[in-house]
């Protein structure tokens, strides 16, 4: 029986009189079926629960910070290098190096310089300052490993390590 059918058998009835048979099993099947439908509520707590998988995956894949206790940082200063091969793959070699470094939990940043500069008291060294990195290191030992790694040493470039004043 059609819902269309069983609206127009239920309109058809006197208020008094009891619903044919037929129409009664069919509204007992429909309230039957509905009820056995998952409730909303169960929606909800589906998405909440994804939810703090996700929170608990990202916390126990994302990378860990150093146990730096207190936390130094070091400054790379890039001097002299031939500009041997592409600018590109330079850029991207220093970009590995620094994501290497942020995976292990380390802060660092870094910038290149231009070309342009102003002497100001002593004159510079005999090598043009070429850029520099702010690295985190755990010690002296550590920052000088972290430097001799640097792919600027295989340009023939010399880095300067010196710590940040507290």
């Amino acid at each position: 029986m059609t819902d269309d059918e069983l609206t127009g058998h239920l309109q058809q009835l006197p208020r008094e009189a009891e619903p044919p048979r037929a129409v009664r099993d069919a509204v007992t099947r429909a309230a039957q079926r509905a009820h056995r439908r998952t409730p909303p509520y169960w929606q909800a707590v589906a998405a909440a629960a994804v939810v703090v998988a996700a929170f608990f995956v990202g916390r126990f894949t994302a990378p860990r910070p150093l146990d730096l206790a207190p936390p130094h940082e070091f400054v790379l200063l890039l001097y002299g290098g031939e500009p041997s091969g592409s600018a590109d793959t330079r850029v991207s070699e220093y970009a590995a190096w620094a994501s290497r470094i942020r995976n292990e939990g380390r802060r660092v940043s870094g910038e290149r310089l231009a070309e342009a500069s102003w002497t100001v008291g002593a004159p510079p060294a005999d090598q043009p300052l070429r850029g520099f990195f702010i690295i985190q290191a755990r010690n002296d030992e550590d920052a000088r490993a972290l430097a001799e790694a640097h792919p600027h040493v295989r340009y023939g470039g010399g880095i300067v390590v010196r710590p940040v004043a507290p």
